[in-house]
């Protein structure tokens, strides 16, 4: 099996990788624990005017606004600013647009281009997100290799998959 692509990443590649990474972000502890208290929070709402409570009226027009709030926020960040700023981010950082060539084995990921080559073990990643077009490779919190997936055979895929199952989360 051939373990090595060589990868020119696109504008759409990018965009799909900032809001696969977007997604994780949304699916942190932090992030997750806030939405369960609004709604949980919107549900008590409703329970106590169901029963006729006095609340606040405040906390009647606070509650709702802030779950709305925060799910359009999400929605809107996903849908229309995390695609702008990434489309322009990748007109102006001119080395996304040279080909990269990813190859791996048991030792890790190697990662080379015009300006240098480098081996990450797989113990050093964090985790693997993927989606139906990306997979990102975590190197950190907020910094991921873009392996776009239309360049990997259902094969490459799997055997890559396999390594990265050693990955240090």
């Amino acid at each position: 099996m051939n373990r090595a692509v060589t990868i020119t990443l696109v504008e759409a590649d990018y965009v799909a990788a900032n809001r696969l990474h977007l997604l994780n972000q949304y699916k942190g502890r932090g992030p997750v624990a806030v939405l369960c208290v609004l709604i949980a929070s919107y549900i008590l709402v409703l329970a106590a005017s169901f029963a006729e409570l006095a609340l606040p009226e405040m906390l009647n027009l606070l509650i709702p606004a802030l779950l709305l709030w925060l799910l359009g926020a999400r929605w809107l960040n996903y849908l229309w600013f995390v695609p702008r700023a990434t489309r322009r981010l990748f007109r102006q950082q001119k080395t996304l647009h040279r080909p990269m060539s990813y190859s791996w084995s048991q030792a890790g990921l190697k990662v080379s281009s015009e300006n240098g080559e480098w081996l990450f073990a797989w113990a050093d990643y964090l985790e693997l997100a993927e989606n139906g077009t990306i997979m990102l490779v975590y190197e950190g919190p907020r910094l991921f290799q873009m392996l776009p997936k239309r360049f990997f055979t259902s094969e490459q895929l799997a055997d890559l998959r396999r390594h990265a199952g050693k990955l240090a989360a």
